[in-house]
């Protein structure tokens, strides 16, 4: 047998002649050249075999200079086995990367005669490599300059792997903290079990959830919006966070709800203010009020007695009333002298107390703060005439429940009642207050000076022509207005309750206050008030001489603010203010001693110059030479400065022309932005490990000129447009936004260019999958140099928001709608009700009421003449029939009430006579699918579907016109279903839901009642279907 083996020589040549890469043999002895060259050399160096074969050099002139030493180092090693990778130049002059591997062949006396090589084409490769460390570091960047924190954390050990800096900077950790740190680290206690439960079901697909309580570095909590996603990150299972900061919402959310309950208060207290003139139902009302509004644990209002000094409650709304048994109050006894009820009283100024069981000031309440659980406590004075006379007092339950936007509110509603109850003392004196100020108003009514004369409510009784001219409001547009609503004061020296108390304890004041022009010009007013007394020496109202200083005072304000701003800035700011005529300074502030090193008084004898770092002075010195020429440049710019030291600091310079001292001279700012450059370049230096956490990023990341020009776009945004880089990068995003949205997001996108250099912008735009909202946050991005590059936007699919938005309205109106008919219904079911007693009634009347009758007539007629024995059953025989049917009738009127064929036969057999009653009335035929029985059925559910298929049969007989009705009924261990379908007319969609189909709506309430479920479908002129569903587990 002949076995035909190729030998090794054969193979070698087999393989070399038809492979891609390309295969050699060089011997160097007895000399130097090319012993094989495989036909793949063409390809790859565009040199064919021949050519190497004619020039043993050739492989030395393929290598690229650059990479020559690389080569002779290879060669001159005694093991050439390793792979080695040199650059070739091709015979058309493109440079190719290749990848070597060469074995030597060694003669007996182990001597290198040859090698036979392999060489691969590895360009392709070499691109990709370099634009990846490209790509990386671009992810790098985009991660650590994020807005918002984001990290890399261990699923095994939960230690953080990576922090950006928005991380950072938001936790108060250091990096080297937080990579020592796990995430648990940054959890409060409670959250723990949450935390790692939420782990353990954690998937590898997006994740969002809210809200998180998070721990910063000084124990203060926030809440957070966490998104996430599985990734594999340097060899771990790892997980990418991105955590957005909600407090302030969550915040907001429960400030806007409670100021919402004060805000009724105080708008139910004005409307009772309006209605009642009665103080101790008055005083009632606001506690109750302020109970059920405004949801407040507790509150009640006392009473201070001026002789005895002692203070009781008048009236109390909320917890038990033992709360105030034996409650009394002296302000001369000690022991209440820091009670806040006495403070408020003694002082004249509300008191807060925001953690009611640990404050001293409280400590005779505690016990039944503890049992009522009451946590804080406000406490507002009521004044009657400058006088403090009651107060009103507020109770919560939560710790610091009273913040200052409620405080003022109800503030605002102790003066409200002040004025009710001031008010009501004062109606009495009004017409005499008037009628004084009228004889006095003739001899006032020339002077220059405004004259306004008020009641005790501070309602303006009298106004002059002065008045008239200064405000620019007639008399009769003043009187009767309190002077807040015609002045708008605002007080400049003494306070509105500091007037009030002047004018009762010394019976006048003088104070500059802010008022108004009636065409809304502020003026300001010199005021000199004094009270309106009695005989008796009582205060029964107010008069003031306004004086309009509007010019003298806006000028010497004027003067007075530059003055005090330029102080103020110049002597706190970090940054070095001056002030140089030519050469040499006139002005510095003390920052400049920090930035240059020099004392003032040094520097104040040196040039200008030569604090400028030596590079930079030919900048400076050609920038401001320009300046006085008089050409626009940008006013600020950076250059470095020469400190005393020694040291070169980079500062951020602006100056302008001002005029000091009648000459021109220049003010500049300079600020240190050293650290801030040290810190861009060391930045730059340190952005190439970190292309999976922006490709694993399930938000949106994008980077774009100042035109708006794509220059980066991530995997995910291109997924979601169903675009490719190439694509989008340098073209414009403007055209994927709605063009509803596009101005919107231009006008917000300005704020990018003033401080704080970001926005936030939700706008509709084209994806793959057709109009889609999203949120986004751009952030400006700048150079070394402080110049404006670029913008990176980090975006978010907000579309399931929005539509959940939508759909709470909408659900919202569906109730509204639910609502009104319900009522409906209701109504139309006592409607029903009613006509179906009065039908039961003509029944038994008409029917039962004539038989029985006629049944005692004749049995009258028998008792007042005894037939004979024979005539007995002849003289019955009209009794009976009338017998019959009176029951007859009664089993009619009962079967109407209710069927007692379901009780004696079961359902099928009620609904099949309910079909014959029909047919009886209706040409209708019947097609019918029912089973030969059915059990296991609630007697109230049996009585539900009885009573709908009557229900149906009367609707098909009133309204369908049909000719034909199909029932089906089936049953099994999970359900009961009926379909009843007919071919008449059928109606519209929009019926069902109105509230005239009452009959529809009851019925889906009837099936709902067991359990079920009722769907209807209609088509205009092709009939309707009805389908009941009631499940049985």
């Amino acid at each position: 047998m002949n076995i035909n083996i190729l030998n090794s020589n054969e193979i070698f040549e087999f393989l070399a002649e038809n492979a891609n890469d390309l295969i050699y043999i060089y011997r160097f002895v007895p000399e130097p050249k090319f012993e094989y060259v495989s036909p793949s050399s063409t390809k790859i160096t565009g040199y064919t075999p021949e050519e190497h074969y004619a020039d043993p050099q050739l492989g030395m002139k393929l290598v690229h200079p650059d990479d020559l030493p690389i080569l002779q180092q290879f060669l001159g090693k005694k093991i050439v086995t390793e792979p080695i990778v040199l650059r070739w130049k091709k015979k058309d002059g493109t440079i190719i990367w290749t990848e070597q591997i060469n074995t030597p062949i060694y003669d007996d006396q182990g001597n290198l005669i040859a090698l036979q090589g392999i060489a691969r084409d590895i360009t392709n490769r070499k691109i990709a490599e370099q634009q990846l460390i490209q790509s990386e570091s671009v992810y790098k960047y985009l991660f650590e300059h994020n807005p918002l924190p984001m990290w890399v954390y261990d699923l095994n050990t939960l230690k953080f792997l990576a922090v950006n800096n928005a991380a950072i900077h938001k936790y108060g950790y250091s990096k080297d903290e937080f990579l020592s740190m796990t995430i648990r680290d940054i959890r409060p206690e409670e959250e723990i079990p949450a935390l790692m439960k939420n782990i353990a079901e954690s998937k590898d697909d997006l994740q969002k959830s809210k809200p998180w309580k998070h721990k910063l570095k000084d124990g203060r909590i926030i809440f957070t919006e966490i998104s996430s996603h599985g990734l594999n990150y340097n060899g771990h299972d790892a997980r990418l966070v991105l955590a957005n900061d909600i407090t302030e919402q969550i915040i907001a959310e429960e400030k806007i709800n409670r100021l919402t309950r004060v805000y009724a208060v105080l708008s139910e207290v004005n409307q009772t203010i309006v209605r009642v003139r009665d103080k101790r139902k008055l005083f009632d009302e606001i506690c109750r009020i302020a109970v059920e509004f405004g949801k407040f644990k507790f509150v009640w209002l006392g009473e201070l007695n001026e002789n005895t000094l002692q203070f009781k409650p008048v009236a109390a709304k909320g917890i038990s009333e033992d709360y105030l048994d034996n409650f009394h109050i002296s302000l001369n006894d000690p022991k209440y002298s820091d009670n806040p009820t006495a403070l408020a009283l003694r002082e004249n100024k509300f008191i807060v107390v925001n953690d009611f069981l640990n404050d001293s000031r409280t400590k005779l309440w505690h016990t039944l703060a503890n049992k009522y659980e009451i946590n804080s406590s406000a406490v507002f004075p009521i004044t009657v005439f400058g006088k403090t006379i009651y107060v009103l007092n507020f109770y919560a339950e939560s710790k610091n429940f009273f913040d200052e936007a409620e405080i003022k509110l109800l503030d605002e509603l102790s003066i409200d009642i002040t004025f009710s109850l001031e008010f009501i003392e004062t109606e009495a004196e009004r017409e005499k207050i008037r009628a004084d100020l009228e004889y006095q108003s003739n001899l006032l009514s020339n002077v220059n000076d405004a004259i306004i004369a008020t009641d005790r409510n501070l309602r303006i009784t009298y106004w002059n022509e002065a008045a008239e001219q200064i405000y620019g409001i007639s008399k009769s547009e003043a009187i009767g207005k309190s002077t807040r609503d015609v002045l708008h004061t605002q007080y400049i020296g003494l306070t509105r309750d500091e007037i009030l108390k002047k004018l009762s304890l010394d019976g006048k004041y003088s104070t500059k206050v802010i008022q108004y022009h009636k065409s809304g010009k502020k003026l300001i007013i010199d005021a000199k008030g004094f009270a309106v007394k009695d005989k008796s020496g009582n205060i029964i109202g107010y008069a003031s001489i306004n004086r309009d200083i509007t010019a003298d005072y806006e000028k010497e304000i004027l003067i007075r603010e530059s003055e005090e701003k330029f102080r103020a800035l110049a002597e706190s700011t970090p940054a070095a203010i001056f002030i140089y005529q030519g050469e040499y300074f006139k002005y510095l502030n003390p920052a400049a001693e920090n930035l240059t090193g020099y004392k003032l008084d040094e520097i104040y004898g040196m040039k200008f110059f030569e604090l400028v770092h030596p590079d930079h002075r030919e900048l400076v010195k050609e920038r401001g030479l320009r300046r006085q020429l008089g050409e626009e440049i940008e006013n600020r710019y950076v250059f470095k400065i020469l400190r005393k030291d020694g040291q070169s600091r980079w500062v951020d310079f602006g100056a302008e022309i001002i005029e000091y001292q009648g000459k021109p001279a220049g003010i500049g700012t300079a600020y240190d932005i050293t650290d801030r450059i040290t810190f861009e370049e060391s930045l730059k230096e340190s952005e190439e490990k970190y292309r999976l956490l922006i490709e694993n990023q399930t938000d949106l990341v994008v980077k774009i000129d100042l035109e708006g020009r794509f220059l980066f776009v991530s995997e995910s945004y291109c997924r979601t447009f169903g675009k490719s880089q190439e694509e989008l990068l340098g073209n414009k995003f403007l055209p994927l936004v709605h063009p509803d949205d596009r101005e919107s997001t231009i006008k917000e996108m300005e704020k990018l260019y003033s401080h704080p250099y970001s926005c936030y912008i939700e706008q509709r735009a084209l994806t793959a999958k057709g109009w889609r909202w999203f949120s986004w946050v751009d952030t400006m991005v700048f150079d070394e140099s402080g110049k404006m590059t670029s913008i990176i936007g980090v975006g978010r699919d907000i579309t399931e928001k929005k539509e959940a938005e939508l759909a709470l309205k909408q659900s919202q109106e569906e109730l509204k709608r639910s609502e009104e008919m319900l009522r409906s219904l209701t109504q139309k079911l006592q409607d029903i009700r009613e006509q179906e007693r009065s039908q039961i009634a003509m029944e038994l009347h008409d029917e039962l009421g004539q038989v029985l009758t006629a049944i005692k007539i004749d049995l009258n007629s028998l008792i007042k003449k005894p037939p004979y024995k024979k005539d007995i059953p002849q003289k019955i025989a009209p009794l009976i029939s009338l017998v019959e049917d009176t029951i007859n009738s009664v089993r009619k009127i009962s079967s109407e009430l209710r069927p007692v064929i379901i009780d004696r036969l079961g359902l099928i057999p009620a609904i099949e006579w309910q079909i014959d009653e029909i047919k009886k009335r209706l040409d209708i035929k019947f097609l019918t699918n029912f089973p030969e029985e059915i059990t296991g059925l609630d007697k109230q559910i049996e009585i539900t579907i009885f009573r709908t298929f009557q229900e149906m049969m009367t609707n098909i007989a009133r309204h369908s016109k049909a000719t034909e009705v199909l029932v089906s009924i089936t049953k099994d261990e999970e359900k009961f279903m009926m379909i009843v379908k007919d071919n008449g007319v059928g109606f519209s969609s929009d019926k069902i839901s109105s509230t005239k189909g009452l009959g529809v709506m009851g019925m889906k309430e009837r099936v709902k009642s067991v359990g079920g479920v009722m769907e209807i479908s209609s088509i205009l002129n092709y009939g309707t279907e009805i389908k009941i569903f009631i499940p049985l587990k």
